[in-house]
């Protein structure tokens, strides 16, 4: 077996256990999504708490709220008739409270995970319809009827959703920056380098000393640790 041959088995081996499992789920046709997929799953808390919705008037409400992980959105629980709503006008919205969480909106939703008031890294945990398995005659999946999709949308009740085609979900997790004004794009070196170009020569000279992986929480924890020293 040539040299070349084992190190290329070498390298596959390190990727696949460096390599987080990326957790999927199967709804069948018929099967409403709260049974096939678990609540903790679907959503960020076990239940809906009663958070805080701050707008950007300063004003505030308290509600039942929750994030959904297939819809993307915040949700909370409407006092008057129990009605499971997605929060709207997100763009007056300066935060989302539940618990110990805190959600900034900015085209999406993202989770605080570390930072301070100057730099925020956060999190966008998504639960994507990556396959639809089109029924054929007798309910037999049709030869070539499989398709993909970037992002599952819809305006129904999560409780009263029911797949008419077998669906397959798939986790998702992206990390992005953010400043001071709560503006967030995607975590990247060059991003960050812009971000803070005063200290570009310290944060290169430390990026080639510690290899951060950009979609790794515990890398970026570690980077925004050092940053914070700057």
């Amino acid at each position: 077996m040539s040299k070349l041959l084992l190190a290329l088995i070498a390298m596959l081996l390190t990727f696949q256990n460096n390599a987080q499992p990326q957790k999927t789920f199967t709804v069948n046709a018929g099967q409403k999504v709260v049974d096939a997929i678990p609540g903790i799953e679907l959503y960020s808390h076990p239940e809906f708490t009663l958070g805080t919705v701050r707008l950007k008037d300063a004003s505030e409400a308290l509600v039942k709220l929750n994030y959904n992980s297939v819809f993307g959105e915040i949700q909370y629980i409407d006092p008057k008739n129990g009605d499971t709503l997605s929060l709207a006008e997100e763009k007056n919205i300066s935060f989302v409270a539940i618990e110990k969480d805190t959600f900034y909106f900015d085209e999406v939703w993202l989770q605080f995970v570390s930072g301070n008031a100057e730099l925020k890294l956060a999190k966008k945990r998504m639960l994507e319809m990556t396959n639809k398995e089109k029924l054929g005659a007798m309910e037999v999946p049709g030869f070539g009827a499989i398709e993909t999709y970037i992002k599952f949308t819809g305006s129904q009740h999560m409780k009263d959703l029911v797949a008419k085609e077998n669906l397959t979900f798939s986790e998702h997790v992206s990390y992005y920056f953010g400043d001071r004004f709560n503006h967030f794009a995607k975590a990247s070196k060059r991003g960050l380098l812009k971000m803070y170009s005063k200290n570009e020569k310290d944060l290169e000279k430390w990026l080639d000393e510690n290899k951060i992986d950009f979609s790794k929480e515990d890398d970026l924890k570690k980077l925004f640790a050092y940053v914070q020293t700057l």
